[in-house]
């Protein structure tokens, strides 16, 4: 009886950690996705100030998120990111903009990638 019980805690702890992993990803992504989907209509709008502090917030929010997401996610899909968003800031400061669009594209492919992956759904996980 008492590996029932065992079992029983194991079970409601990992489907605990794997709920707590669906929401930190979701929010995490979400956060940073609209902060650079704003960055992305500054551009289009030519508002070179406003996409350069956005270009910046992004940055700290990726920080931010990066601390939640290495504690399960694969550091090397991380850092892939970490480098896309690094670019970001000084690529605003340049007068094509081209570049830093397709960069703002490239960062949020990434994430909803890395948010679809990170579903505990059938296909991941078989």
């Amino acid at each position: 009886m008492n590996r029932f019980w065992i079992a029983s805690v194991l079970l409601a702890l990992l489907t605990g950690l794997c709920l707590w992993e669906i929401s930190t990803t979701e929010s995490c992504s979400t956060e940073i996705t609209s902060v650079l989907e704003e960055a992305h209509a500054a551009s289009l709008e030519q508002d070179w100030e406003t996409t350069q502090a956005l270009c910046r917030q992004s940055k700290e929010t990726w920080e931010t998120a990066h601390r939640k997401l290495c504690l399960y996610v694969s550091h090397t899909r991380l850092e892939s990111i970490d480098q896309n968003i690094a670019l970001l800031e000084s690529l605003a400061a340049e007068p094509s903009q081209e570049q830093l669009r397709a960069e703002i594209a490239r960062c949020l492919s990434q994430i909803k990638s890395l948010k679809s992956i990170e579903y505990p759904t059938p296909e991941n996980l078989l």
